[in-house]
């Protein structure tokens, strides 16, 4: 290497030497610099995460009486003329619950599954009440589309004559199958061709029937005409999924 060259040379390893140990000397520092956040400017150290500002002893002093004010409108007493109950604006229902309706030929009836209705035909009245669907547990969780259910009447409170009829008794399921079920007398024997007063009848009526909704009606032959609304109906739904 020449003479005349290592001057130049040396100048830029200088240079090189210095450019290093300024990056050298700027690892590791801290640089604030501002930042948005709910509580103000934010300190970023490089290598950790952000910290928020300190919140001055005013803004604490005023979280803390807010927080006071919120508890003391929960456990405090009821204002004074405050009424409980529900508003003046709301409309009231007028209907009276878990009465008793009569079912007659001009005035049908549909009620629900464990709902009493009075029959109230001509030659005589009795109290019908009607429970079911029932099935079997082992339906319960296999979504069969039919299951075998069963249906119990009982007919009550008998005064004059209530006709009776294998055929007075159907069920219309979800699909608009209109069914007649069998029907079995509790405690044995045939079905009676009417009952009289005084005597009282529990009727178990069973038949396959879709999932769904449904109803089971009782239409006393000769009483009320086919084509008709049926004397009394209960709703019922069957679920097994």
């Amino acid at each position: 290497m020449s003479r005349s060259r290592e001057p130049g040379l040396r100048a830029r390893l200088a240079a090189v030497l210095l450019l290093f140990g300024l990056v050298a000397a700027g690892c590791g520092t801290t640089t604030s610099r501002p930042a948005t956040s709910s509580s103000g400017p934010v300190t970023t150290t490089h290598g950790h995460p952000p910290r928020p500002a300190a919140v001055s002893a005013a803004v604490r002093a005023q979280e803390r009486a807010i927080h006071a004010q919120v508890l003391a409108s929960l456990h405090g007493p009821v204002p004074k003329g405050l009424k409980p109950g529900i508003p003046a604006f709301i409309p009231r229902n007028t209907i009276v619950v878990n009465r008793i309706v009569t079912a007659t030929p001009s005035q049908p009836q549909l009620a629900i599954q464990g709902a009493s209705v009075l029959l109230d035909i001509p030659g005589g009245h009795a109290l019908a009440t009607m429970n079911g669907p029932r099935f079997d547990n082992k339906y319960v969780g296999t979504n069969d589309p039919t299951v075998p259910a069963a249906f119990v009447l009982t007919l009550t409170n008998t005064h004059g004559t209530i006709p009776l009829a294998p055929d007075d008794f159907t069920i219309l399921d979800q699909l608009g199958n209109n069914l007649v079920p069998a029907i079995r007398v509790d405690g044995g024997g045939p079905l009676p061709k009417q009952l009289d007063s005084g005597q009282r009848v529990t009727l178990n009526m069973t038949t396959i029937i879709s999932v769904g909704d449904g109803s089971i009606v009782y239409n006393p032959t000769g009483i009320v005409k086919p084509g008709h609304k049926p004397l009394v109906g209960w709703d019922f739904i069957v679920e097994d999924d």
